[in-house]
């Protein structure tokens, strides 16, 4: 297959040529050029028995190639660090790109719900290969939230890794309400210790660790302005602002950035806009600092192009990009950006062609598994402000304040955390409704900050998934936290097939029996499980007790996402589940 794309009366870009298998899974792809037989790059892809895919390229030896990226599952190269998994789980990553080329890789652990426990950084052809210099290690509350967050970073002086952020997190409920920094020094996370507020939807509505003085939402909870403080090019605290404009449905429209002058320095105000792909800019002023808190802060190092600055341009309006299929094009530059990306949308290699017509590589990204920067290296992880370059983690644009910006929420890297509660998270119970992808970033992502699957894919339509049996029902919440690959589910309802075990368990209750049931409050309980049955659990292992089905006669019972809703439209019981409980089992309450 090949695409092409032309620019009024520029020559025609062949942007890709794809090559597919016999699975017509994704086997080679050809970036670039205006002649079809001498592309920018090739790009090699590699996929297991089982169809994962395991190779970009091969970063072992790039030849000639920009980017090479290698996950391994089973059989990871450091097996006394993390332990190979056959549940599709990925333990180790090895990357390189052409600026550094310097082979690097992460393994990864993961305690028993599949959320990431350590990540440990290595350059397996160092002279010595673990040098610990971007680790992170995690660890978790019953809920899912982060407890603690340790971090490392590329030495600020000498050869050992820094620690930047020993990082303890403080809630009332799910809400984190503080983050204490323990480390050390001043480059990691901002730090500050202050209070985190909300309002009653539970969004955040300040970050004074972050400079953000307060954040307003609109209707939809999405973000509506936020007032931020951000250094003035001699040092002081400068108070501005950041708006949106959206769409009724949400889509974004407007973002304008505002930092007032003072004494020795203009105001900077810019307005981009963003249009069916096109991204517009009006730019007065400076030039700004990009999720600048402080000179040392550890987002500066990792994200910064410039401190506020003295005047560089004169006032204007900017057609600067449209996003391509394999990139972007670029208006200012007159030329297209091309993207090597992981398997999850992260941007990891931005290149184009130069005046010359020779490759020229623009950025490189390297993540933590949460998706913050690493620092040091080549220092060409670039985040202009407006630009193309601030598309990064899962291809989301990087804000002024050191958020990614998903559409429906906004994300902190450094955090792990989200900004507000997810709104579909009455669909899933298992997790924290702030959790980023139930604490596995590494073989999840979320489209737009909504409840996702482990195709990052979500369902949006409400109709569910018709159940068939629990065993397919059981699928929907493991998939989420990575246990079974799955097809993801909105709202709706379900019919309650008939059964002769729950006929059996019917009549046995209604005649004085339990067989596992309990009556609380007008509410009949009990209990399914996920694995083979176990005597010591009351009433588990009734693994075909219940029979879902789309088609039936019987009384449907609802999935509800208000537990039992005293305003539903009939007499009909509801059914909904509990999950995290008994060796993941699902608690079944019926209404009687």
């Amino acid at each position: 297959m090949v695409h092409k794309h032309q620019i009024d009366n520029n020559p025609e870009e062949i942007l890709v040529q794809n090559q597919y298998n016999e699975l017509s899974q994704l086997k080679n792809k050809k970036l670039g050029g205006t002649n079809i037989a001498q592309p920018l790059q090739s790009i090699d892809y590699n996929y297991n028995i089982r169809g994962w895919l395991t190779k970009i390229n091969d970063p072992s030896s790039l030849n000639g190639k920009l980017f090479g990226y290698e996950m391994k599952y089973n059989n990871p190269a450091n097996p006394d660090v993390t332990p190979g998994r056959f549940t599709g789980i990925i333990t180790e990553i090895d990357w390189n790109n052409a600026s550094e080329n310097v082979m690097k890789r992460y393994n990864y652990t993961y305690d028993g719900l599949n959320r990431l426990k350590d990540a440990v950084y290595s350059e397996p052809n160092a002279t010595t290969p673990f040098n610990n210099n971007y680790n992170e290690y995690l660890t978790y509350d019953l809920n899912g939230n982060i407890k603690t967050l340790k971090r490392n970073a590329f030495p600020v002086t000498g050869t050992t890794a820094t620690q930047v952020d020993d990082l303890v997190y403080d809630y009332t409920g799910n809400r984190l309400t503080k983050v204490t920094e323990n480390a050390l020094n001043d480059t990691g996370y901002e730090g500050g210790n202050n209070a985190i507020s909300y309002d009653l939807n539970g969004n955040m509505k300040d970050m004074l660790d972050k400079g953000i003085q307060s954040i307003a939402y609109n209707y939809l909870n999405l973000s509506d302005k936020l007032t931020i403080q951000q250094p003035n090019p001699f040092g002081a605290m400068t108070e501005g602002y950041i708006s949106y404009l959206y769409r009724a449905d949400g889509t974004k429209l407007r973002k304008n950035y505002f930092i007032p002058g003072g004494r020795g320095y203009v105001a900077i105000s810019r307005v981009t806009e963003y249009l069916d792909g096109f991204q517009y800019s009006y730019r007065e002023g400076a030039s700004s600092c990009l999720t600048c808190r402080t000179e040392t802060s550890f987002e500066a190092q990792a994200y910064k192009n410039s401190l506020i600055d003295f005047p560089v341009q004169e006032p204007q309006w900017n057609l600067d990009f449209v996003a391509t299929a394999e990139g972007y094009y670029s208006f200012m530059e007159n030329r297209y950006i091309y993207q090597y990306k992981d398997h999850l949308g992260n941007a990891r290699v931005n290149f184009a062609k130069d005046s010359a017509g020779a490759l020229q590589i623009i950025d490189t990204n390297n993540y933590y598994p949460f998706g913050l920067s690493h620092t040091g290296g080549n220092g060409l992880n670039i985040s202009n402000s407006g630009s193309f370059n601030s598309y990064k983690y899962n291809g989301k644009e990087l804000q002024e304040t050191g958020m990614f910006d998903y559409g429906w929420r906004q994300y902190m890297p450094d955090l792990g955390r989200w900004n507000g509660m997810d709104q579909l998270s009455e669909a899933y119970t298992s997790t924290s409704p702030f959790a980023y992808v139930a604490n596995n970033p590494v073989s999840m992502r979320d489209p737009d900050g909504r409840w996702m699957d482990a195709n990052g894919h979500i369902d949006t339509s409400g109709n569910a998934n018709p159940f068939r049996d629990m065993a397919q029902s059981r699928l929907l919440m493991n998939e989420f936290l990575g246990r079974n690959p799955g097809e993801g589910g909105g709202g709706g309802y379900l019919a309650f097939g008939q059964t002769q075990a729950y006929a059996d368990l019917m009549t046995a209750f209604f005649n004085g029996g339990t067989g596992g049931l309990t009556n609380k409050n007008g509410t009949l309980m009990w209990w399914t499980n996920y694995d083979d049955p176990d005597p010591n659990v009351k009433g588990i292992g009734m693994l075909s007790m219940l029979k879902l089905s789309s088609y039936s006669d019987i009384p449907e019972i609802r999935q509800s996402y208000y537990n039992f809703n005293p305003y539903k439209p009939d007499n009909t019981p509801e059914w909904y589940g509990f999950g995290g409980r008994a060796n993941w089992g699902l608690q079944q309450q019926l209404r009687v």
